[in-house]
């Protein structure tokens, strides 16, 4: 809750429904649900609980979803194919929050994830000189926060010529 009441919703939210939902059984009876429900409807206001049990329903909706799509989509091997990922998983996102909340819960760690990735294909294209993986990495850093940076790994140092 904020300082004047009323629910927020960021990325330590997150961290809260995946205790709440870890201290329940992987596939919670109703009951199990009801009395969830039942402690949300006493510790907050009406409204916020009415926010907090969809939030919390659609967070189970979501991890239920991730565990099939994931594996569906693999692992991208082409910055083509991780850009077509990472907006499956936000349309994944999309079907479970509307977009102020998949931005709260999502947002940050999918913009690391997505520049992370794209620094690797960078890493890994021999087509590219050592000034232009740096620029191009520089280029991704500069889209994190400060204490982010660092995420993105430095242009491996060329291999010396064999003689």
């Amino acid at each position: 809750l904020g300082f004047a009441g009323g629910l927020t919703i960021d990325r330590e939210t997150r961290e809260i429904l995946g205790a709440l939902l870890m201290a329940m059984p992987e596939e919670p009876a109703p009951q199990d649900l009801e009395k969830l429900e039942s402690a949300l409807r006493q510790g907050l206001p009406k409204a916020d609980a009415d926010k907090a049990i969809k939030l919390l329903h659609g967070y189970r909706g979501y991890l239920g979803d991730m565990k099939v799509e994931v594996a569906r989509m693999g692992i991208p091997d082409t910055p083509q194919a991780g850009h077509e990922y990472f907006d499956r998983l936000a349309q994944l996102q999309r079907r479970h929050f509307d977009d102020a909340t998949a931005q709260a819960l999502f947002g940050q760690e999918n913009l690391n994830a997505r520049l992370t990735m794209q620094a690797s294909f960078i890493n890994n294209n021999a087509g590219l000189s050592l000034s232009e993986k740096t620029a191009q990495l520089e280029a991704l850093r500069a889209q994190l926060p400060a204490d982010l940076r660092n995420l993105i790994p430095d242009p491996p140092a060329p291999e010396p010529e064999r003689q």
